[in-house]
């Protein structure tokens, strides 16, 4: 009897375990999907400015303001159990987009700085790459990550562009890149 009533509740530990660990997943990917749906939203506002306008500057340091909340929301995420190397994709992902974002307002606040404006825009391209393969992981795409590597050691291991959209890991839908860095500063008046 006694070996019966613990086999049950080795049994019933072992199952509430998987329960939690399956309701963590699916609360990430909820969380996921919201959060990669609102970075879609931001990337084609910023695809969408129009260089010419002169609130543009304005338009797109707010925007970039945004993107970086949103990384670091996404870095602030429970993970769960075994999702160690995406949690570190994420936050190194965000620290890059911290910093990118940073240099652009030292690039574009004030006095045009096309030294910031090259350091931002790099970093801006590593926390997206990152976050490409942060979505190849998440779709089983991506075997060995290695989040410290620079973005071009890692882009050996990537074989396609990775889209930004809620349901990129599952659809592979690909949105377009980001749009280039800005030709010219655009005038104050």
């Amino acid at each position: 009897m006694k070996r019966l009533l613990i086999i049950l509740c080795i049994a019933v530990v072992f199952l509430t375990g998987c329960s939690t660990n399956n309701e963590q997943i699916e609360k990430y990917r909820s969380d996921m999907d919201t959060i990669l749906a609102d970075i879609a939203t931001v990337n084609s506002d910023i695809n969408s400015l129009d260089p010419e306008n002169e609130s543009s500057m304005g338009m797109l340091l707010a925007d970039l303001d945004r993107l970086d909340d949103l990384f670091k929301q996404m870095a602030q995420l429970e993970y769960p159990e075994g999702f160690d190397k995406v949690a570190k994709l994420a936050s190194d992902a965000s620290s890059d987009m911290s910093a990118s974002v940073s240099r652009f307002h030292d690039a574009y606040d004030g006095e045009y700085n096309e030294v910031a404006q090259a350091e931002a825009y790099d970093l801006y391209q590593d926390a997206n790459q990152k976050l490409r393969v942060l979505i190849q992981v998440l779709r089983g795409e991506y075997e060995n990550p290695d989040a410290s590597a620079p973005a071009e050691d890692a882009e050996e291991y990537i074989e396609e562009e990775v889209p930004l959209d809620a349901n990129a890991y599952d659809e592979g839908v690909v949105e377009e890149e980001p749009a280039e860095e800005p030709a010219e500063e655009i005038p104050e008046e």
